[in-house]
């Protein structure tokens, strides 16, 4: 099962690679975007952060302040919100290795 978490504003990447460090698999799709005056690649988040819940580590999403970035896991009717598993797959076929969707 996947989690959406909404990270604080611009704090994607730092978020992302905090519940990395705690032991979460995540998943931050990102967009490949082109500065024209600059001619050099920007990627910005096409969502907020994903990351796959671990059963065993299921209490520590109670206090998820703990996870610095992150400004709330979103629920409904304080339940998790969960994304399936076939539509990250969806998303990540067309991304490329290294999670990145190019314009075309």
């Amino acid at each position: 099962m996947w989690i959406l978490v909404y990270t604080k504003a611009k704090q994607e990447n730092r978020a992302n690679f905090n519940l990395q460090n705690q032991g979460f698999v995540t998943f931050l799709p990102l967009i490949s975007s082109q500065k024209e005056l600059k001619n050099q690649n920007n990627y910005l988040p096409f969502f907020q952060v994903y990351f796959r819940k671990n059963r065993s580590r299921f209490r520590e999403l109670d206090n998820h302040k703990v996870y610095i970035r992150v400004e709330k896991i979103v629920m409904f009717a304080d339940k998790l919100t969960s994304v399936p598993n076939d539509i990250i797959k969806a998303i990540r076929s067309k991304l490329d290795d290294s999670d990145v969707f190019t314009k075309i």
